[in-house]
């Protein structure tokens, strides 16, 4: 009892953000449950301290920890425990870049859910297949997964997992470059989180429309949303989310020309995204703090940024973030005269439109188009 408390305590922490002091606790619990072979108790703490880990952006030590779990109830059979171990090490996978195992694990866990017929986790598990889909640039097989996952949510009234494969639906629009349809959607995602009261999630819906914003030319919209989403991750511990949140920030700083505060905002973005789980937040990060680096006079160091995250990308299969750096290279490119820009853009316009990326290859026939 001492030591389940003791779990209880480290979950609050955890809520709190504070995630070295629910390590701390569910370590102390271990070595109890571990002394009298409480099992199923030495699963669930395995999990736990694998969910710090992951939020602390150390995969390598998260994943092991899955693993552990997935050991045991793999040892007794535990259909429901299987498929969310899946799930925890897809999450791993996903952020360490493999996204061909974090699409096999995400996979197993689906079939384990409607084996079981958990009908919430395989709506869950539908938005992170499609999550996944849409990093590797497969808009149309990523909104399909939206789109059951949100189906099935609304069958089973599952309100409070309407809002992600609603706002994924959004996503996919936004890439495809239907950016008033991109925000209908993520309005009404909001409206649910509203109802459900779902802050954190409100928070990065805020910083999408602060991104469409950024495309729209409203910048100190953009900087209101994106400071307001920038400010609650920041209470709440969420590196990866936050990194995301500064780095549209100083996107729409930069372009209202307040360029040290977007230095700041882009540094921060960097500083945050190191510590964060997963590739995106370091790509977004990059392409940030790449525009700055480039406004203030230090293109080759921009540069060096862009074609580290391009290999990345490529390296990881992350499609359509190794188009925005191509866009973000043409960018300085024409800026600074270069002979291959133009070729450059029209390559990538080309590229673009085959993977249906239609924003991506608008923005480079706008810059094609300015002399």
């Amino acid at each position: 009892g001492a030591a389940r408390t003791l779990l209880m305590t480290g979950d609050v922490l955890c809520d709190q953000g504070d995630f070295e002091g629910a390590k701390k606790k569910f370590e102390e619990a271990l070595p109890v449950f571990q002394k009298i072979g409480a099992q199923k108790n030495m699963r669930a703490t395995f999990e736990r301290i694998g969910n710090v880990f992951y939020q602390q952006g150390k995969l390598q030590e998260a994943e092991n920890y899955y693993n552990r779990a997935l050991t045991f109830d793999q040892s007794v059979h535990d259909p429901t425990g299987l498929a969310s171990d899946y799930g925890n090490i897809a999450n791993a996978l996903d952020g360490l870049g493999d996204l061909s195992g974090a699409l096999k694990m995400q996979q197993e866990a689906l079939t384990d859910f409607n084996e079981i017929g958990d009908r919430r986790g395989s709506s869950a598990t539908l938005n992170n297949l499609g999550n996944l889909f849409v990093e590797m640039g497969n808009l149309d097989q990523a909104r399909k997964y939206y789109e059951e996952g949100l189906v099935l949510a609304r069958e089973i009234s599952y309100r409070g997992g309407q809002p992600y494969p609603m706002s994924g639906i959004g996503d996919v629009l936004l890439a495809q470059g239907d950016l008033a349809a991109a925000r209908t959607q993520y309005e009404q995602a909001l409206a649910i989180c509203a109802e459900i009261k779902d802050e954190d999630f409100t928070a990065q819906i805020h910083v999408a429309l602060a991104y469409i914003a950024w495309l729209e030319r409203k910048y100190s919209e953009g900087e209101a949303l994106a400071r307001e989403s920038a400010a609650a991750f920041d209470k709440t511990n969420s590196t990866g989310s936050s990194a995301w949140a500064h780095a549209i920030l100083a996107r729409n700083l930069l372009s209202e020309g307040k360029l040290a505060e977007a230095r700041t905002a882009a540094s921060q973005a960097v500083s945050l995204a190191g510590r964060a789980a997963g590739q995106s937040p370091r790509f977004e990060a990059t392409l940030a703090d790449a525009r700055v680096q480039a406004k203030s006079g230090k293109a080759a160091d921009a540069r060096r940024e862009l074609e580290a995250m391009l290999a990345a990308a490529r390296k990881f299969g992350y499609r359509i973030y190794e188009l925005q750096a191509r866009l973000a290279l043409g960018e300085m490119e024409l800026a600074s005269a270069a002979p291959s820009a133009r070729q450059h853009l029209q390559d990538l316009q080309t590229d673009a439109k085959a993977q249906g990326a239609m924003l991506i290859a608008s923005q480079a026939r706008a810059l094609l188009q300015t002399k």
